[in-house]
């Protein structure tokens, strides 16, 4: 009996990592240095040459073993040795990496599969693996049991997909051939997921906090600042700081003290002792939708210095009253270490928040699965992370960043949208006419509105770069910072403005009266639709 031959390494390259062109696969009798030839058919009838030599691309036609035992050598265009495996199995018991297939379908239900082989062993053996066909559609994390030929069932056997992470609803499809790979505790699943999940499906906006509209420029929001580092206030783009009173940490965008990949991070630097603290952000309800009823996964990134912050809580609260309309201070008391907060009315935590894994001086990633979305009448979801210290020292700090809420039982690698997509999903809940990097009342005429206006009192319409979640409140800027002004550039005196008709999709600006015709005018807005 034959069998096509797979390759026993994952992929054949180059010393340097490249494409292996002409690369040499040469077949001999298991310990020996007698060639033992192999076939290009599955009837063994037409033989191949030996060594078997790869196109340009690297890659080789068919080769069907016999059912014998053989010794391949893996070699470059210069016949010099990359591999070699010994004994590679012909037969169709196993391979060289251990691949034992089995022509019959799972049988077992409710998430537990099992099958039955063709090949005789006591007891799996790290690096072995498993070929079959589902019977049924996983429903959520899920084992196998291997029953060797003539044996009992061995112990079931967790399925990992992504080299942790369990199974989620619909990873292996009823139907589906599946191969797992035994690594010495759990099975990897090794091939694709039947369920493709979204790429970017984090539902937290600015989850890795590269935008900061508010400033911009890279310094901390303080006491002394606008806004100020006040408790339910929004600073950086879409995160509100909670803090048990005002001036409790200086809030800032990190972006030396960042993990790898990562461009930024929250800073929060405490500049009151012995108060908690945390950052909340909502979810907007029409996305909220997508894990109401539901489960979804938490995970992010965290680390301190000095040695008062060492635990952290972290939690996903629902909202049960009118969509979008929700209180953002959802802390009515904060309570001691190791005691969650009690939130107000309408806000229940759907998972029960418990420390975390002690914080250190370098990145830990955290995670909170498979939590449910069950509480009645549920529109909004948030995510809130917080300091579970009462006894925190004055200078210390946390870092926080990659902040994810997805849908689902496991949370996945962090999904980096590129900086136009993250700013125009702030955009939706605030926008400004001034330079990212420039603070709202910076005396400027870069990016403000300008006009010459035929009449002593004019007016002009405003267009959002973005759709607004809701008719935003809007502020004017005299050029020079006024607020609520707008600029006679022509006799450099500020006059009042008022922005009126404010739809989601903009507004229109009355101009009062400069005593004058065909002036030059200019100003400056912001538009908040914040939740």
């Amino acid at each position: 009996m034959s069998n096509l031959f797979h390759m026993p390494r994952a992929e054949a390259q180059d010393s340097s990592g490249g494409v292996l062109a002409g690369g040499k696969l040469e077949f001999f009798t298991t310990s020996t240095s007698s060639n033992l030839d192999t076939f290009s058919d599955e009837a063994l009838t037409t033989a191949n040459a030996n060594p078997v030599v790869a196109d340009s691309a690297g890659r080789w036609g068919a080769i069907f073993l016999k059912d014998e035992a053989y010794k391949v050598v893996l070699s470059d265009s210069d016949d010099v040795q990359i591999w070699s495996a010994d004994p590679v199995r012909g037969g169709v018991e196993n391979f060289a990496d251990d691949t034992i297939r089995s022509t019959l379908a799972t049988t077992g239900g409710s998430n537990a599969y099992a099958v039955t082989v063709n090949t005789t062993f006591s007891a799996l053996t790290n690096g072995q693996e498993f070929t079959a066909k589902a019977n049924f559609t996983n429903t959520g994390p899920a084992t196998l049991t291997i029953t060797p030929a003539g044996g009992s069932p061995l112990s079931a056997v967790s399925i990992l997909k992504h080299h942790d992470l369990e199974l989620a609803a619909g990873d292996i499809e009823n139907g589906q051939w599946f191969t797992v790979k035994y690594d010495g505790t759990d099975f990897q699943l090794l091939t694709p997921l039947a369920t493709i999940p979204l790429v970017l499906n984090n539902l937290v906006i600015n989850g890795d906090f590269r935008i900061d509209q508010r400033r911009g420029d890279g310094t901390a929001y303080t006491s002394a600042t606008t806004p100020v580092n006040s408790d339910d206030t929004i600073l950086l783009d879409r995160w509100v700081l909670l803090s048990d009173g005002n001036d409790i940490v200086d809030v800032s965008q990190e972006t030396s003290t960042v993990p790898v990949g990562s461009f930024a991070a929250i800073k929060l630097d405490v500049e009151t002792g012995n108060k908690k603290f945390g950052i909340l952000q909502v979810i907007e309800g029409k996305d909220a939708e997508a894990l109401i009823g539901g489960v979804c996964s938490l995970s992010f990134q965290a680390r301190r210095t000095g040695t008062s912050i060492a635990n952290l809580r972290a939690g996903v609260a629902a909202w049960s009253s009118t969509v979008d309309a929700v209180t953002s201070d959802v802390v009515n008391a904060w309570g001691g270490t190791g005691v969650n907060p009690t939130l107000v009315a309408n806000w229940t935590f759907e998972n029960t928040p418990a420390s975390l894994a002690a914080l250190t001086t370098g990145f830990q990633t955290f995670k909170i699965e498979n939590i449910s979305i069950d509480t009645a009448s549920t529109t909004n979801v948030a995510v809130f992370i917080w300091i579970d210290d009462a006894t925190t020292t004055i200078t210390d700090v946390i870092y926080i960043t990659d902040v994810q809420l997805v849908p689902g039982a496991n949370s996945t690698s962090f999904p980096r949208r590129s900086h136009a997509e993250e700013l125009a999903l702030c955009q939706r809940y605030y926008e400004k006419t001034y330079n990212q990097a420039v603070i709202p009342t910076t005396t400027t005429e870069a990016g403000a509105v300008r006009l010459t206006d035929p009449v002593v009192a004019g007016s002009i319409s405003i267009h959002f770069k973005t759709v607004k979640r809701a008719a935003p409140t809007m502020t004017g800027y005299s050029t020079t910072g006024a607020i609520n002004k707008y600029r006679d550039l022509t006799t450099g005196a500020d006059f009042d403005i008022t922005l009126e008709d404010i739809g989601d999709s903009g507004c229109h600006a009355a101009l009062a009266d400069s005593g004058s015709i065909d002036e030059f005018k200019g100003f400056h807005w912001t538009a908040e639709s914040e939740l």
